[in-house]
């Protein structure tokens, strides 16, 4: 057993426009950076970035966690403190922080990029938001999107619940008149009505005419998952990477599709997911939320040794790229630190 020393900073990061996440317009990507440090002086960072909306993981709470004695950690706790000793665990072992988390399987991931409109792509794997504007509004959107895929294109769409049933079934009525093929090119939809996994309303799934996805409702403590096609799952807000491979085994053993989704965490958290699904991705992965984040005015998010983190902002990402170790990246001075602990070190 041994100590590590934990410093704490609290990052904001302009998004490029205000965001809505569940009922709120948030225009800053909150967060905060863990820098731990062990008795020989190595030092390793992680990302905590509970996303004040989605769950009930909140920034106040893991503020508060980290600096109280009761020994519980949230699941962005335990994921940034799970990244920080990987990092440590590199350096010590001469590899790379990506190959801390097994063997890479994969040099470059598909990236789903987050639009609004058709215009300025040219990839595969697309995502849009559903259920905010009128139904007829959304399903004319949602056709030119698919009109504008090139061939063999898939389009995701995330309706976080906003519609009632009726309201979704009417969508998906609305969509098919106006393309007899979006049954075809619509990869899966995401909630597509409130408490759609719950009760009673898991009767009318099967007549949904797309695949569907869970990703806020998900779970391992219960078993609605089973009754979606894939699995949205957010690494940074999850728990620990064992963790997460854990979930991952057993999604897979019942048949379900699973995406690793970012949730616009900033370079630090991304570099650990890419590593994440470099080994253990199935296919197109959810990280076009870096995008959302302006980088004109991201002091976090700096060069080192002529490199950028363009690469993160590619439909197609190179798992080359990712940093050895990322948390040299982090610039101290730029980050408000919110204090300093230690503790002694189990894992």
């Amino acid at each position: 057993m041994s100590l590590i020393h934990y410093s704490i900073f609290e990052y904001s990061i302009p998004f490029i426009r205000p965001i809505r996440i569940g009922s709120q317009l948030q225009s800053h990507r909150k967060g905060l950076y863990v820098k731990a440090t062990n008795e020989r002086g190595t030092v390793g960072w992680g990302e905590m970035a509970p996303l004040d909306g989605y769950g009930p993981d909140t920034l106040h709470g893991v503020k508060t966690a980290l600096f109280s004695d009761d020994g519980h950690y949230s699941e962005s706790i335990r994921f940034g403190l799970d990244c920080a000793k990987r990092e440590i665990r590199a350096q010590e072992s001469g590899i790379s922080f990506r190959d801390t988390f097994g063997p890479q399987r994969r040099p470059a991931i598909a990236s789903a990029q987050l639009v609004s409109s058709p215009a300025g792509f040219d990839v595969r794997f697309l995502k849009t938001k559903v259920g905010a504007a009128p139904i007829q509004e959304d399903a004319s959107r949602v056709a030119s999107l698919l009109a504008a895929l090139p061939t063999g294109g898939l389009l995701r769409l995330d309706a976080n619940g906003l519609w009632t049933k009726d309201e979704a079934f009417s969508f998906a009525e609305s969509l098919g008149a106006l393309d007899s093929r979006a049954k075809d090119r619509i990869e899966f939809i995401e909630e597509p009505w409130n408490g759609c996994f719950e009760g009673s309303e898991i009767n009318y799934l099967s007549d949904f005419p797309f695949p569907l996805a869970i990703d806020e409702r998900f779970s391992m403590e219960n078993d609605a998952w089973l009754l979606a096609d894939v699995v949205v799952i957010k690494p940074c807000m999850f728990g620990s990477i064992d963790e997460f491979l854990l979930a991952k085994q057993h999604i897979s053993s019942k048949g379900k599709g699973i995406v690793i989704s970012s949730a616009f965490e900033s370079f630090l958290g991304m570099s650990a997911l890419v590593a994440l699904a470099s080994a253990h991705g199935q296919g197109a992965e959810g990280f076009g939320t870096y995008s959302y984040l302006d980088r004109s005015k991201l002091e976090l998010d700096l060069t080192l040794a002529g490199h950028s983190t363009d690469w993160l902002l590619a439909a197609e990402i190179e798992c080359a790229h990712i940093p050895a170790i990322p948390g040299r990246w982090v610039n101290e001075s730029a980050l408000t630190i919110l204090g300093s602990f230690t503790k002694a070190d189990r894992s």
